[in-house]
């Protein structure tokens, strides 16, 4: 018989060559070769176009307010670098031009204070806002709309929140518009948490049934890791037989924990930007009816490789940028370009807006139905499209609507300052200018003073230099003054009318940062009643900022909500102690319905307000008010609020430690009494045993009233009422110790009054002795 190959030794050369290698498969086109990207980026051009006029003009305004904050007062446009450009700079660009920098380097910058002050006197609170239920009488929907606002404060905390209205204000006064953008985020800088990881171990299923029968009498599930046991003997209760049952064994198999996964966190984040970075036409009235919207900034070469490594050879940087590049360049490099960055494009397009796109209406059609809800995508330099995805700009962006502007791009709520400004530093320069340059002048007549021999002397006090005096004339008569330069008078009180402009055309009174009051009597009545006066006249921009962060809270908190993962917790503080504070999943299975802002809400107060709030409360001697103030939960409040957070406040340290106490408690159940002895007689009348708390009362050393006082707080508060569904035994173990505390209150009651009986019976009556 043949063999079906050589043998070893014998095998042909060319069967001895080794196997060729499998051919590489193509390598998948780039997004950036894509005809998509290609529409979408011409696309885009052609919008931007449209717009370019309009929007450079705006670009110098905003960009010339930015300026003003930084003190770069004395600046003119350049046409030819695009940029505006300070004295040093024109000087050295032509060191022949008749200009002297020192002469424009003066600046008394009242734009930046009335700004700081608006800024400081409406980022005083942080704006709140209210969650409704879509059904009032749904108990599900109550539910979920407190859990929204839970996560609305940790989003907020999570934020910076303060920081990021402080950044919105700034934005208001210099630019007019503010544009909020809303991501969340996974990164394990947010934290981290553990699921466990399962995999199928292989088992034998078995059934045993009667042989006599057939009667099914039992399953079970044995591990498939060797022979399985034969099955002991039975007993069948159908119809009565011993012995070893019949067995099927088939292969199953079950699910078993063999770890556990670390996941990365995820987070809400929330991004401000004002219009040198986000762009959209300018006719814009709400954006809804905007075709797109574009995040552009400009970021290191080096970074944006790293994120996009598939075009790393395609990224580079652009040395010399764009006219909107360099407007939107930190004021510190002033005219300078920075190195080694470029610019990203981020572009949302609405479905609709692909209809300008009239040369192929096939792929538009197509556009439409892979990307019903819109597109995102990323553009660098210009040029380069490095991702394409399906996404909706109504879920991600929120912008200030100014209900006293023609379109979103409102007026700059700083501009009536720029002028003012213009002539606050031409008054300051004039004053300065007079008082260092008013010496007057001195002529002289040459045959009277020899100027050769006076300039060689030294000048010396009390010096004698010879002088001749013209035949006929006075030695006097050889010299004459020029009249000193003097300013007007009229200087002074138009300085004054201009300062007092400045706080009419912004609001910003002295009276909101506690200035001085110019005029009147001076009361602190009178004080009052202007500082209410000048905040009423902020509340236009406070009502605005109201209503945008109501949407920016509605979008973020939704987008939190599509996106967790696991529970969530963060830790408040309640005084002078904290608790935690949980969103649970299971409370967002209601219905949301209106979010809005808390209309009833005053204008924010300082905390010098509500110290005297507290402090004019506690002079009313009111029983109820004292009560409320009293009360132990608010013990922490009243010290931090009234500035001396180490003074001791009696009741404070007992709350604090039935706190500690009831976090021990709900972690145990209350210890059931023992059941009576069969038999034993219980005397008619007498209530049943009552369980006891696993944390014992100390009848001596626990200040009992607040102690109860601040378990029934917490039975009452939110987190108690989910404890008592979600963990009775730990809710049952609180309520047991808040009587425990309650029965020894009274018990104590009872007895001293008691003992003022006693003492009043105790004492005689000195008449009756006398009878």
């Amino acid at each position: 018989m043949m063999p079906s190959s050589p043998p070893e030794g014998m095998m042909p050369p060319e069967m001895m060559m080794p196997p060729e290698e499998a051919p590489e498969p193509d390598p998948e086109p780039l997004i950036s070769e894509s005809e998509e990207a290609k529409i979408l980026s011409q696309l885009i051009d052609e919008y931007i176009q449209m717009e370019d006029g309009p929007r450079y003009n705006n670009m110098k305004m905003w960009k010339k307010h930015i300026n003003y904050w930084e003190g770069l007062q004395y600046t003119a446009w350049d046409e030819t670098t695009g940029a505006w450009r300070t004295p040093e700079e024109i000087l050295d660009s032509d060191p022949q031009s008749d200009i002297d920098p020192s002469v424009y380097a003066k600046v008394v910058n009242v734009y930046k204070a009335h700004g700081e002050i608006f800024i400081g006197a409406l980022s005083t609170g942080v704006p709140t806002t209210r969650f409704f239920p879509l059904d009032a009488d749904d108990h599900e929907d109550i539910q979920t709309a407190k859990a929204y606002s839970k996560i609305a404060e940790l989003v907020q905390r999570h934020n910076k929140v303060k920081l990021q209205l402080m950044k919105s204000l700034y934005l208001l006064y210099n630019c007019g518009l503010v544009a909020c953008y809303n991501e969340n985020k996974t990164d394990f800088r947010f934290g981290s948490y553990k699921t466990p990881i399962y995999e199928d171990v292989p088992t034998i299923d078995r059934t045993t049934s009667c042989p006599g029968c057939g009667n099914e009498m039992g399953q079970e599930q044995l591990p498939q890791d060797g022979m399985a046991p034969p099955p002991g003997p039975v007993s069948c209760e159908g119809c009565g037989y011993q012995g070893v049952p019949e067995v099927e064994d088939t292969p199953g198999s079950v699910q078993v924990q063999t770890g556990e996964q670390k996941n990365p966190k995820n987070r809400e984040c929330i991004e401000i930007y004002g219009p040198l970075n986000v762009k959209f036409p300018l006719y814009v009235k709400e954006l809804i009816s905007s075709p797109y919207i574009i995040l552009e900034d400009e970021f290191p070469v080096a970074l944006i490789r790293e994120i996009y490594q598939e075009y790393e050879d395609k990224i580079q940087s652009n040395p010399l940028g764009t006219f909107e590049s360099e407007v939107r360049v930190a004021s510190v490099y002033k005219s300078d370009f920075p190195d080694g960055m470029v610019t990203v494009q981020r572009i949302w397009i609405q479905p609709w807006a692909l209809n300008l796109w009239r040369r192929d209406l096939e792929i538009v059609k197509k556009l439409k139905a892979t990307y019903p809800d819109g597109i995102y995508f990323v553009r660098i330099n210009d040029t380069l499209v490095t991702e394409i995805v399906h996404d909706s700009m109504h879920k991600h962006w929120t912008i200030t609507e100014h209900p006293m502007s023609e379109t979103l791009h409102s007026q700059p709520i700083g501009a009536p300052m720029v002028p003012l400004q213009d002539i606050e530093n031409e008054l300051d320069n004039l004053t300065l200018e007079t008082i260092e340059f008013g010496l007057p002048e001195l002529f002289a007549d040459p045959r009277v003073l020899d100027f050769t021999a006076y300039q060689r002397q030294e000048i010396r006090p009390g010096q004698v230099s010879p002088a001749s005096a013209p035949a006929g004339r006075s030695l006097g008569e050889g010299f004459h003054e020029v009249k000193a330069t003097t300013l007007s008078r009229e200087v002074d009180s138009f300085a004054g009318r201009m300062d007092s402009r400045q706080q009419f055309v912004q609001g910003t009174y002295p009276s909101i940062y506690g200035g001085t009051q110019e005029g009147g009597s001076g009361t602190a009545r009178e004080y009052e009643l202007s500082k209410a006066s000048a905040l009423q006249r902020l509340s236009t921009s406070w009502t605005l900022l109201q209503e945008w962060w109501a949407q920016v809270m509605e979008k973020t908190t939704k987008s939190f909500v599509n996106n967790m993962k696991t529970d969530e917790k963060f830790v408040k503080s309640r005084g002078s102690n904290f608790i935690n504070v949980w969103i649970k999943m299971s409370e967002l299975g209601g219905e949301l319905g209106e979010v809005v802002p808390e209309v009833a809400e005053p204008f924010p107060i300082s905390w010098t307000q509500k110290r005297d709030v507290i402090l004019n409360l506690m002079q009313m001697n009111n029983e109820d008010i004292s009560a409320v103030i009293r009360h132990p939960e608010n013990a922490g409040i009243i010290a931090s609020t009234i500035g001396l957070p180490e003074l001791y406040i009696p009741g404070d340290d007992s709350r604090n430690k039935q706190l500690w106490e009831i976090g021990q408690l709900i972690t145990s159940e209350p210890m059931m009494p023992e059941a009576p002895v069969p038999g034993m007689e219980i005397p008619e009348g007498t209530p049943p045993p009552q369980p006891t708390s696993s944390v014992p009362v100390d009848p001596i050393l626990d200040d009992h009233n607040v102690e109860s006082e601040v378990c029934k707080a917490w039975l009452r508060s939110e987190v108690g009422i989910y404890s008592k569904t979600d963990n009775p035994a730990g809710y049952m173990n609180v309520l047991a110790h808040m009587k425990e505390h309650q029965m020894i209150a009274m018990q104590m009651a009872t007895a001293q009054q008691e003992q003022e009986k006693e003492q009043q019976g105790g004492e005689t009556n000195p008449s009756q002795e006398m009878e």
